[in-house]
């Protein structure tokens, strides 16, 4: 999404807007519209403001993505996931 470039989902991150939430789907199966990401690409979505368009939720939860994707990104660096 940030980088326009294709892979496989098991190379991506999904995070889902549903019930007003933002969350790193995980499992890739939560209900919801979903945005996919490369790992090397979290940062730059987040200063473009991109996920919150792509999911069509601008102005909602800031903090709460913000959350969701410190928490992906840790885990991409080899962080124990929550």
């Amino acid at each position: 999404m940030a980088c326009r470039g294709r892979a496989g989902q098991d190379e991506l991150f999904r995070f889902v807007f549903a019930s007003g939430e933002y969350r790193w789907d995980r499992t890739r199966r939560a209900p919801g519209r979903g945005a996919y990401l490369h790992a090397s690409c979290l940062d730059d979505a987040r200063a473009r403001r991109a996920l919150p368009r792509a999911l069509r939720a601008a102005g909602s939860r800031p903090g709460q993505l913000e959350a969701a994707l410190a928490e992906a990104r840790d885990w991409a660096l080899g962080g124990v996931p929550a």
